[in-house]
């Protein structure tokens, strides 16, 4: 029933806002004086007066006077409507004056596709910003991408789905291959339809190896030492394993190595233990690097598996000799002693035997001060400055200008006698002028032999006499004279034929 006349209820006014193409949003009020409102809300259809018998929205009870709204949904595009309030108390209806609105008509959203970023071998950051709903509902939005260009939903390798609504929002992009040329634009979905963004062009990286440096060998034992490496660049992929290799034919790889070993993945410097070498064998190493891409490699460096000079014992002839590190000069510690004996009063002739004197002809001497050689056999019959000589593989004669090295670095002839002698008496005749053998060198006075017909020895305890391996004529050599009254060094010539001593020099 419908009242007429005055009423204690009144259904105000009815305005409307957020007209969609198929919503509004409608605010009214109901006033008057009354207990309680049984039911209200809004009313609306194509004529003039809608009322509760066509499309109606109820909001329920109101127990006092206030305003309500309510969204109105459910309606057609670009179509003429009347809508008013109403208020229903005790069977009675109150309706508000009507208003009259017209919906709007849907368009495509409009999108934004946003800058390309973050490019990977694999993937790349995009995204894009929803700017207008076209008078709907955005109800998908994201990006899409091929590599023929003009990249829609349906003929695109893939898409994302990034929600609702307008505003930016960001896209990830993955699955792609490297090098590769793609377009990409972004998307919105109404009740229109789908539209795209401006088309973004792209090029993922290029997966290349990576680049790894290999590092100096150092810390070499008979059976371990310490390389690594630095890889400089992760060739644009992932660096999953890095390390380094080894073997003794050259060129190590994964492939041929004896060993490897695994330090960290990435980019950056890294530390490598090699072990379970075998001494005195030559071993090459090099840095790797693994990526998507393959194993990469660095420079070849070569070492020697055996115990550093001062810690190196050299077995020869059945003899163990001691090394000492003199500057930049690995030596023997010990005099040589090599050969088989014979009688001072014989030449040592190059007969294909190793043959020495040992002072007074006891081989009791030779085990002290080591043998005593002519030039000629020390050299094995060359005359070759810095020849092996009697030396073992790797060692050689020392030079004339190799026992100058040594003096000047022991602070010149003058004094370097002394830092080179054995201290105390036990073999120095004496208290040695200067001794303090602070270089290791441990020289011993084993004295002479003449070599000659008479086969005389002379000067034990008193003079170290060692060959070079230079010559000062054709019928003298170079040697060294550490004399037991004095701390200086003397070098000169001396006949070829007489017996002194021999060091070996490693190469």
């Amino acid at each position: 029933m419908v009242p007429t006349g005055s009423s204690k209820i009144t259904a105000g006014a009815t305005t409307i806002n957020s007209i969609k193409a198929i919503s509004v949003t409608a605010h009214s009020s109901c006033t008057g004086s009354f207990s309680e409102i049984e039911d209200h809300g809004f009313c609306w259809g194509n004529g003039l007066n809608p009322d509760l018998s066509g499309n109606h929205k109820s909001l329920g009870g109101l127990a006092s006077n206030q305003s309500f709204s309510a969204s109105i949904t459910g309606l057609s595009e670009g179509t003429r409507y009347y809508i008013r309030s109403y208020a229903k108390k005790d069977e009675m209806i109150f309706y508000g004056t009507a208003k009259e609105f017209t919906t709007t008509s849907f368009g495509f959203p409009i999108v934004i596709t946003a800058s390309v970023t973050g490019l990977t071998t694999t993937s790349a950051m995009c995204g894009g910003n929803v700017t207008s709903d076209g008078n709907g509902s955005v109800s998908a939005r994201g990006v899409c991408w091929n590599t023929s260009g003009n990249p829609t939903l349906t003929n695109s390798i893939n898409h994302t789905s990034e929600g609702t609504g307008t505003g930016q929002f960001p896209s990830s992009i993955t699955g792609l291959n490297n090098g590769t040329t793609y377009y990409v634009a972004a998307y919105a979905m109404n009740e229109k339809g789908i539209s795209y963004g401006e088309i973004k062009q792209f090029i993922t990286l290029q997966l290349l190896p990576p680049q790894v440096v290999t590092a100096d060998v150092t810390n070499v034992t008979a059976t371990t030492a310490t390389c690594g490496g630095n890889v400089t660049s992760d060739g644009n992929g992932t660096v999953s394993a890095r390390g380094v290799c080894w073997n003794t034919s050259g060129n190590p790889m994964l492939t041929n190595s004896l060993g490897h070993t695994t330090d960290g993945t990435g980019n950056g410097e890294f530390t490598s233990q090699i072990t379970i070498l075998t001494s005195g064998i030559k071993y090459y190493v090099t840095a790797y690097a693994t990526n998507e891409k393959g194993t990469a490699y660095g420079i070849q460096r070569q070492f020697l598996a055996e115990n550093p000079c001062g810690q190196l014992v050299v077995t020869y002839g059945g003899k163990n000799y001691s090394t000492v590190q003199i500057g930049t000069q690995c030596w023997f510690k010990e005099n040589l002693n090599i050969g088989i004996k014979i009688h001072g009063s014989e030449q040592q002739t190059n007969n294909g035997i190793v043959e020495k004197y040992c002072y007074g002809n006891s081989e009791s001497y030779c085990d002290i001060y080591g043998g005593l050689y002519q030039w000629d056999e020390l050299m094995q019959y060359v005359t070759t400055e810095g020849a092996r000589g009697l030396c073992p593989d790797g060692w050689h004669t020392p030079t004339d200008t190799e026992w100058s090295m040594l003096t000047t670095y022991l602070g010149g002839d003058a004094v370097a006698g002394g830092k080179m002698k054995e201290t105390g008496t036990t073999h120095w005749e004496g208290e040695s002028a200067g001794a303090t053998n602070i270089s290791g060198f441990t020289a011993l006075p084993g004295g002479y032999g003449d070599g000659n017909q008479w086969g005389g020895f002379g000067y034990l305890g008193q003079l170290a006499q060692i060959w070079s391996s230079s010559q000062g004529g054709t019928d003298s050599g170079r040697n060294v004279v550490l004399n037991y009254d004095i701390d200086n060094v003397i070098r000169n010539n001396y006949y070829k034929y007489s017996g002194y001593s021999a060091r070996c020099l490693k190469d």
